[in-house]
């Protein structure tokens, strides 16, 4: 069951197809991280080079700033 306010938050980012009518749908390859949802803990994705992100981990509760796993979710992506 998904969230019932996911439906409702805008992205922080589209890619340039889904902007014009007239590109095609490779012309973007930017890749869209998602992790506002129940236990997401991606805090920031910066884009390094073309193929490259840094990823920016919110710390594990109750922890001295230790992150033991990731969940966030990737879309727009590549063969």
């Amino acid at each position: 069951m998904k969230n019932r306010y996911y439906k409702e938050l805008k992205p922080w980012y589209l890619p340039y197809s889904a902007n014009t009518n007239n590109s095609k749908p490779h012309d973007d390859d930017v890749l869209i991280f998602e992790s506002r949802f129940e236990s997401g803990n991606l805090k920031k994705a910066i884009q390094v080079d073309r193929t490259e992100y840094e990823l920016v981990l919110k710390p594990d509760h109750n922890t001295k700033n230790y992150t033991q796993w990731f969940y966030f979710r990737i879309n727009n992506m590549r063969k």
